[in-house]
């Protein structure tokens, strides 16, 4: 499935965990295999294929009950990004976020072997959406904030402006130029 979702990677400086993994890295090739002292024992290549072989059996549902909660809280969400109420990101929720959100609730299902969509795929494929959010947002907290062209700024500015003081409605020039 496609999911239409982003996550900002930042290869953040960590003392301690960049000696842990030069140290796995340089064993990996002087020794060229993968440590077995390993805390957990890997899943082989031969049970993953066949397990994604099986979910791909199923074809999980949404209850009637659970996609009006989902329609109930995708449009709540696009009226208060609209009204500028919800989130400072610069991100917005598209039909293709809705679509996102419902493929990794299906995606999740198959991955319990089930023909339904439960509630807890739904809560967890929003929290996978908003952490995407989140991984933009938090790089620009750290001060790395993107490059933005004046023409761009322009248009942020009075996109915000219309949220704020006029949502869903006309504004005239002399209301943009104020």
């Amino acid at each position: 499935s496609r999911f239409d979702i982003q996550f900002l990677l930042l290869d953040t400086v960590n003392e301690d965990k960049d000696i842990a993994l030069a140290r796995h890295v340089g064993n990996v090739h002087r020794l060229g295999e993968v440590p077995q002292d390993l805390d957990f024992e890997p899943f082989g290549a031969e049970f993953m294929r066949a397990y994604v072989r099986r979910a791909r059996e199923f074809t999980p549902t949404l209850e009637p009950s659970l996609e009006a909660e989902i329609v109930n809280h995708y449009t709540n969400i696009r009226a208060q990004e609209r009204s500028g109420t919800h989130d400072k990101l610069k991100t917005y929720t598209t039909p293709r976020t809705l679509l996102a959100i419902l493929r990794l609730a299906q995606a999740l299902a198959r991955l319990r072997f089930s023909e339904a969509v439960e509630r807890s795929d739904f809560d967890e494929a929003l929290r996978i959406i908003q952490a995407s959010k989140a991984s933009v947002s938090d790089s620009n907290s750290r001060g790395q904030t993107r490059t933005i062209d004046p023409e761009s700024r322009c248009w942020e500015d009075i996109s915000d402006f219309l949220r704020r003081v006029s949502p869903g409605e006309w504004a005239s020039m002399n209301d943009l130029e104020s």
